[in-house]
């Protein structure tokens, strides 16, 4: 019997001369490898020595899509977008299609790369019947249903609750156009209906996932480049980017600006926080004080005096570096 699942590798962009390296789990569904990179700036993914393609490193969701070399690996053909009922019973898949039995609890609205201001991701929270047992190696295994259909990828745990991206952001993900932008639209009066979906209280009924969502998750899930939607019967609107417009730009990639300054992004702020996460509370409220502003991090081994600068010092691997955060 083939696996259903493979053990991947992988490393991140250099911060100076820190890399960290990670080790999760893949899939085969739509003859693509789905696995995720909670929003770290991955460098390179790897089975075994083999360095493998990344076909969609996505900005909107924590889904890493990867070319799917001739991998022994059993596919996934079957699933079902729907989001399962409380009480429910899923698999968690691993390996020689080893399983961990989950109850689905709810599901949960959680902030793009947890992030306060960003729009909202829905995740299936489940339960599992086991010990309290660290899942960490296993993100990116498949949920599968009691009729052996994909619901979604295994992403989070939280002591004996598992967080699951559901398998509509996987079909979403590899239908779109552009998965590297955030996508809202630019419309200000109230709105009561989207296409043929009616809008009470701010949430909209998704007719695959089934449930009412907010409407920042439904432009999150449903936005694309050049793409149209109805509001109200009447008014026809196409979806924009809001990347610029986010307090923290949602970025796959950790960018130099001019003078080694960083620019501070999402994916650079959850590898900071891997590095050095007793700081990040710091940090936060310092990027909430100047909120509209250019945040930028730099990185040295000497000391830098700076108003407006707020300095973190670690030591990695005994080498004493120096984090300063400050606006331009």
């Amino acid at each position: 019997m083939q696996n259903i699942t493979v053990d991947l590798t992988s490393q991140t962009q250099p911060l100076g001369d820190i890399v960290i390296a990670s080790q999760f789990k893949g899939f085969k569904f739509n003859n693509k490898l789905i696995s995720v990179h909670h929003g770290n700036p991955i460098d390179t993914i790897k089975f075994g020595s083999e360095l493998l393609s990344i076909h969609i490193n996505s900005s909107w969701n924590e889904l890493l899509i990867l070319e799917c070399p001739s991998l022994e690996i059993e596919p996934i053909k079957q699933f079902n977008n729907n989001i399962p009922k409380s009480g429910e019973t899923l698999y968690l898949m691993y390996d020689n299609f080893k399983r961990i039995e989950l109850t689905v609890a709810s599901f949960e609205f959680i902030s793009l790369n947890h992030f306060p201001t960003n729009p909202k991701v829905v995740y299936i929270k489940a339960i599992m019947g086991l010990p309290d047992i660290n899942l960490e190696s296993l993100s990116g295994s498949p949920i599968l249903n009691a009729e052996n259909k994909l619901v979604g990828i295994f992403c989070k745990q939280s002591h004996d609750s598992v967080y699951i991206l559901p398998v509509y952001y996987i079909n979403q993900t590899l239908k779109k156009t552009d998965n590297d932008s955030i996508y809202n639209i630019d419309y200000n009066k109230p709105i009561h209906k989207i296409n043929k979906s009616q809008v009470v209280d701010g949430l909209i009924y998704h007719h695959s996932l089934k449930i009412r969502i907010p409407l920042d998750c439904y432009y999150l899930l449903e936005g694309d480049k050049r793409k149209e939607l109805l509001i109200n019967n009447e008014t026809k609107q196409f979806y924009v980017k809001i990347n610029e417009l986010l307090p923290i730009k949602n970025d796959r990639n950790i960018k130099k600006h001019q003078m080694n300054k960083i620019v501070v992004t999402t994916s650079l702020l959850i590898l900071f926080k891997n590095i050095n996460k007793e700081s990040m509370i710091d940090v936060i409220k310092f990027i909430k004080l100047n909120l509209g502003k250019k945040i930028y991090l730099s990185m040295n081994k000497r000391t830098i005096q700076s108003k407006n600068k707020m300095t973190q010092i670690i030591d990695v691997n005994k080498v004493p570096y120096k984090f300063t955060f400050f606006t331009a």
